[in-house]
């Protein structure tokens, strides 16, 4: 009937897809932007579980492209990946170094990016030179409750190119540790140094 047809369409699960269905399908569902966003969200999702180099390129071309609504769908799918897989990882970073990502989204999908996936972003982070890029993933680490995030924007102090790459190294410093106080470099390593002594660090 019309009242279920439009019941299907508002759903956010896909109940009628194999859970052994190939990244084709899922692929068509999101791209489409005719496709109610529900279903688009729900195909980000499977794709994120998958964590394959093909279901990442998907994943990234829409990321990348100018659909707006695809984008967010592609993001609160992922969020509900309970832990993403590097190449996942991989997709928001190069949304994040494109800028096309705000800190804020990104690092909610971050956070479910598991020890393996937090070494990489963490590699990543460091090999990246561009100022405005670096910046915005010094936000995401500090966001991040990982406990490798401080050690990462420590770390970062040497390698700072800029009073506002410095500044926001403080501030993600400041949001990861609850504290209002501004610290200076030589200060946040003796914080450091201190946490690592209390067993808080890794």
């Amino acid at each position: 009937s019309g009242a279920d047809d439009e019941t299907v369409e508002e759903s956010s699960t896909i109940r009628w897809v194999p859970e052994g269905e190939d990244v084709a399908l899922f692929a068509e569902m999101l791209v489409d932007a005719s496709v109610p966003s529900g279903f688009r969200r729900e195909a980000a999702t499977r794709l994120g579980r998958l964590g394959t180099r093909e279901a990442a390129m998907v994943l990234e071309t829409v990321i990348l492209d100018d659909d707006l609504i695809g984008r967010q769908a592609v993001m609160d799918g992922l969020a509900a990946v309970p832990e993403l897989q590097p190449e996942i990882v991989m997709v928001v970073f190069r949304g994040l170094d494109e800028g096309v990502l705000p800190p804020a989204p990104a690092a909610g999908v971050l956070a479910n990016a598991g020890p393996q996936g937090m070494t990489l972003l963490i590699s990543e982070f460091e090999r990246t030179t561009d100022s405005e890029a670096r910046i915005r993933l010094i936000d995401v680490l500090g966001r991040l409750g990982d406990p490798a995030a401080p050690g990462a924007l420590v770390a970062s102090l040497d390698r700072a190119t800029s009073e506002q790459e410095l500044a926001a190294i403080d501030s993600a410093l400041r949001r990861w540790s609850n504290s209002d106080v501004r610290r200076n470099p030589v200060a946040w390593r003796a914080w450091w140094d201190n946490l690592k002594m209390d067993g808080q660090g890794s």
